[in-house]
C-alpha cells in the first residue's frame, strides 16, 4: 500500500477510535460531545500556540481517549505562560517542551483527531450489535 494510503488510513483509524469512544465517558468528568470538540478545535490550531483556557475547554468536550493527551498539552502551555515574553529562559523551557517524546505523541495524536474534525464524516448505524462505526472521507 502507498505511504499515502497508509496514513491516510492509519489517520482514519486514529479519529474513528477517538470520536466513536465519545459515548464511553465516565463518572470522571463532563460527557464527551463530539461535535462540540469539533467546534471548539480551531482555538487550539496549531496546537502548540494554544492557550491554556482554551485547552481546558477542548478536555471539557473531548472524548475520553483524548483527555490525558490533552491534559499533557495544558501542562505544557500553563508551563510555558509562567514566562514572560522575550525572557531567555522561556526558549530554554519551550525547547525542552517541544521535544519530549510525551509531549510529541500527545501533540500529534491530538492533531490527527483535530483533523479528522475537518475531513471526516463519522457515521453510526444503530442496530448493528455492537454499534458499527465507519469513519467516511468527505469528498475534496
Amino acid at each position: 500500500m502507498p505511504r499515502s494510503l497508509v496514513h491516510r488510513a492509519l489517520t482514519a483509524a486514529v479519529v474513528a477510535a477517538v470520536l466513536g469512544l465519545a459515548g464511553c465517558g465516565g463518572d470522571d468528568g463532563p460527557e464527551p460531545d463530539p461535535d462540540a470538540f469539533c467546534a471548539l478545535a480551531p482555538d487550539v490550531v496549531p496546537v502548540e500556540q494554544a492557550s491554556p483556557e482554551a485547552l481546558a475547554a477542548l478536555i471539557d468536550v473531548a472524548p475520553e481517549a483524548l483527555r490525558d493527551d490533552l491534559a499533557v498539552l495544558r501542562s505544557a502551555a500553563d508551563r510555558l505562560a509562567e514566562y514572560d515574553e522575550g525572557d531567555p529562559a522561556a526558549l530554554e523551557a519551550e525547547f525542552e517542551i517541544r521535544f519530549d517524546p510525551e509531549y510529541a505523541g500527545a501533540r500529534d495524536l491530538v492533531e490527527s483527531a483535530i483533523a479528522g474534525c475537518a475531513r471526516s464524516t463519522i457515521t453510526t448505524f444503530p442496530g448493528a450489535d455492537p454499534p458499527d462505526t465507519t469513519v467516511q472521507e468527505d469528498a475534496p
